[in-house]
């Protein structure tokens, strides 16, 4: 992405949650859409959790002041592997800006979080990221279904990244 990008916890900016309310329920209509399981703005509003732990959400925003992708890292993922985790999840950035490093600099945000909680590995599942995963230093653990769809299992030791 052109221009400077800052990454910062969605606690400190919970200003920006309607607007990415609004962009999950459209990324993800199955879910968080009109009779979806999900509920947007409950999640985005547990991920700027002000105790700053788990769950815990970073934002993207560029340097006109746009917000441009938000992401969390929470305790489960997928019930099938709820013996592992913290899990980076909920990963959006705003389809134009897409493929432009706002996916790895949240990423970076997220690992940058679970250090400070003390975690040693973060998990990821993904039907979608996986090539993004892999360049970012994150290791294939295992491929599932999940939802009817492929779906694979990354695991990434946060204790040796900087």
């Amino acid at each position: 992405m052109r221009g400077k990008l800052t990454i910062v916890p969605l606690r400190e900016h919970s200003g920006c949650i309607p607007l990415f309310a609004r962009c999950f329920e459209q990324e993800w209509p199955a879910w968080y859409g009109p009779g979806g399981q999900g509920n947007a703005m409950a999640d985005l509003t547990a991920f700027a959790n002000p105790a700053g732990d788990l769950p815990v959400g970073v934002v993207a925003r560029a340097a006109d002041g746009a917000w441009v992708g938000v992401a969390a890292l929470k305790a489960v993922s997928i019930p099938e592997f709820a013996h592992l985790g913290p899990w980076a999840a909920a990963g959006y950035v705003a389809p134009g800006l897409r493929r432009q490093g706002i996916g790895a600099a949240l990423l970076a945000g997220l690992l940058a979080e679970s250090r400070r909680l003390g975690f040693a590995t973060v998990y990821c599942a993904t039907a979608t990221a996986g090539s993004l995963l892999e360049r970012q230093g994150w290791r294939l653990l295992e491929r599932t279904r999940h939802d009817d769809k492929p779906t694979a299992i990354y695991a990434i030791d946060v204790t040796r990244r900087g």
